[in-house]
């Protein structure tokens, strides 16, 4: 009797240990999926409408600019195509994580389209044009450009992605780590085990326990409000940020979400085993 209870104390501390370890191979996976690619935030930028947010900011801004030079401002309307944007965008991410410079590109075919636009006006008006009014003009198409770069160019992210970077090799190594010591733990485990239905019982509290663990935390996070008080300026920005984080949040209770499932079907197929097996034993 005492052999046993010391057998069933060290299956459940060993279940317990295995699902904390699966919990944080888990996280780090999901870690490794989100904040680690490229793809993650390029799918984010689009997912909250960054590109068509970001285009009305850059052209009101360039408007404003406009203003500012004598130029009315219906005449630069719409400058900056959503094409340019949302190609220039993809490549600044693609950028920050391989470490490369960025180059915008499209700034020649934006500037004649300004420079068009303005010589247009002029004709139509009969405006004469001077040294000084012709420096003026290249004054505003320079800091049109100037616009669009910094709005592309988001110094949240460089600093974000420079800093990820900077523990990619780490991540990579507790990730591979916590995988081969789950499944050395798990095999200790079930070594133990005399049955098939004692292994699913086990497989069940494990896969339990990492769920839960994936899904309270996240779950607490992504109701009590935070993500929405962040104190972020622009409204292109404050989307990215606010569906970025919404989306990795997410992906935890989702996973944890599977796990729990996982758990409820082991579970039901070690109550149907363990009726059968009591079934046959009264028959016998």
């Amino acid at each position: 009797m005492k052999k046993s209870l010391t057998k069933r104390t060290a299956q459940l501390f060993l279940a317990f240990v295995c699902s904390f370890v699966f919990f944080v191979f888990l996280s780090l996976i999901g870690i490794r999926m989100t904040l680690m690619r490229p793809t993650f935030m390029q799918q984010q930028v689009n997912h909250s409408q960054y590109v068509s947010n970001v285009q009305k900011e850059m052209n009101n801004k360039i408007q404003d600019l406009a203003r500012g030079s004598n130029i009315p401002p219906e005449v630069v309307k719409d400058t900056i195509p959503y094409t340019l944007i949302e190609k220039n965008m993809m490549q600044y991410v693609n950028t920050l994580y391989s470490g490369r410079s960025f180059t915008l590109q499209g700034e020649e075919e934006v500037k004649k389209e300004l420079y068009k636009k303005i010589n247009q006006y002029a004709a139509d008006k009969k405006m004469k044009t001077d040294e000084q009014i012709n420096k003026g003009i290249a004054q505003f198409v320079d800091s049109s450009m100037q616009v669009v770069k910094q709005a592309i160019e988001i110094p949240y992210l460089a600093n974000f992605v420079q800093k990820v970077n900077q523990y990619k090799s780490t991540l990579n190594a507790f990730m591979i780590g916590a995988g081969i010591t789950w499944c050395v733990i798990s095999g200790m485990l079930f070594v133990t085990c005399r049955s098939s239905k004692e292994r699913i019982q086990f497989a069940s509290l494990i896969f339990a326990g990492s769920g839960i663990s994936l899904v309270v935390g996240p779950l607490i996070l992504y109701f009590n409000g935070w993500m929405s008080r962040i104190g972020i300026m622009t409204h292109s920005i404050y989307e990215f940020v606010q569906t970025y984080l919404r989306t990795f949040d997410l992906l935890f209770i989702k996973m944890g979400t599977i796990l729990l499932v996982l758990s409820i079907l082991f579970f039901v197929t070690f109550v149907v085993l363990t009726n059968k097996s009591g079934t046959t034993k009264q028959n016998t």
